[in-house]
């Protein structure tokens, strides 16, 4: 088996190369996003005869799937050349995701991500509710959530942080992992220009919007359309992020415990940020269901559908407690939203979120080499 799936990986490979070669002869879309400049920059300025495993590997994340080169394209089907870029880079990702999964045999973790997705939610359902009963003391089914919240708080913290460290620790590994192969070195790492500019691209999205055209997603024709979704959902983080920041400022240095009142600054950027991220999730959802299934790897509709779906429950049964918060069976919403929330950051190193750290590597490695 494992010989069958080096054998897989090796033709998706060469065929990356293959297709990058011919490629490397048009040059046609060299400045359409920073893939084509990179191709130039490796070929043409450090000489080779051709694109290289490393090379295949870089400009799998720098492309965004913005697709405007496979329409610009003379050479995709019919012609005998067959180029279609957009899917043989969606092909490497789901290589690299597995090759560089810690450990190792968590990379089919990718494949059966709804599976192993619903035992980790029911696992944690299962541990919050033995805590709630032993240290709270009363039935988790009928207490409310903010005073179940306040009852144990110090063992949802530290959970918390335990879980978090683990997605994001596992997550610098694989990054790491993935970045000595695009550079062989980790001196451009620290590269604070390249960083600073990647850092602007992240922050804008500008590689979603191909120069302000649009991409041609979800078909031949551009659109700001995931564009729009993917900065609500990534702006909605950020604001999310904040309320949870906002918040333990407020319990723990200003001794002003939950729950807060629907004008505080935990509630309105929570509240913000959960409608954004459903908003862009469904925008997301809707726009992928029309997209030309021809140009991505099929291996990817199931696993960012369940990323989308999974950030929808999330939101709404934050949305949930916040509404619901002076019931006393809110304290059951309140463990499902904490299992659900578990479960997506111990999911992070084997889940389409992998993108956000191999992505930003790329594009430093791709600045830092201009």
């Amino acid at each position: 088996m494992k010989s069958n799936l080096n054998v897989r990986k090796n033709e998706i490979f060469a065929e990356a190369i293959r297709q990058y070669d011919v490629c490397m002869s048009c040059r046609f879309c060299v400045g359409f996003c920073p893939v084509w400049d990179a191709l130039d920059r490796r070929i043409f300025i450090k000489p080779k005869n051709s694109v290289d495993e490393a090379d295949a590997k870089l400009f799998a994340y720098l492309c965004h799937d913005c697709r405007n080169c496979y329409y610009a394209c003379p050479y995709v089907e019919p012609h005998e050349f067959n180029l279609n870029i957009p899917k043989i880079n969606s092909s490497v990702r789901k290589e690299l995701n597995k090759e560089y999964a810690w450990p190792r045999s968590f990379s089919n973790v990718f494949g059966k991500i709804n599976y192993v997705s619903s035992i980790a939610f029911l696992i944690f359902m299962t541990i919050f509710i033995i805590i709630s009963s032993i240290f709270y003391q009363k039935n988790p089914f009928m207490v409310n959530g903010f005073a179940l919240l306040s009852a144990e708080e110090n063992i949802i913290i530290l959970t918390g942080v335990l879980i978090g460290a683990y997605g994001l620790g596992i997550l610098i590994f694989e990054g790491l992992s993935y970045w000595k192969d695009i550079a062989g070195n980790y001196r451009n790492l620290f590269d604070l220009r390249a960083n600073i500019k990647a850092i602007k691209d992240v922050l804008l999205h500008r590689w979603f919007t191909a120069e302000g055209e649009g991409c041609d997603y979800p078909n031949e024709y551009p659109h700001l359309y995931r564009f729009i979704f993917h900065l609500l959902i990534f702006y909605g983080f950020i604001l999310d992020l904040i309320a949870t920041i906002s918040a333990a400022i407020y319990m723990h240095f200003l001794g002003i415990p939950p729950p807060y009142g629907n004008l505080s600054l935990p509630v309105l950027t929570g509240m913000a940020g959960g409608f954004l991220i459903i908003l862009g999730a469904i925008g997301l959802l809707v726009i992928k269901q029309g997209s030309n299934k021809k140009l991505m790897d099929s291996y990817w509709m199931n696993i960012d559908s369940w990323l989308l779906y999974f950030l929808i429950l999330i939101m709404a049964t934050g949305f949930s407690v916040n509404f619901l918060k002076n019931y006393d069976f809110s304290g059951i919403i309140l463990i499902v939203h904490l299992s659900l929330v578990a479960t997506l950051f111990v999911l992070i190193p084997y889940s389409k979120l992998v993108h956000i750290i191999f992505r930003y590597l790329a594009l430093v490695e791709h600045y830092a080499e201009i």
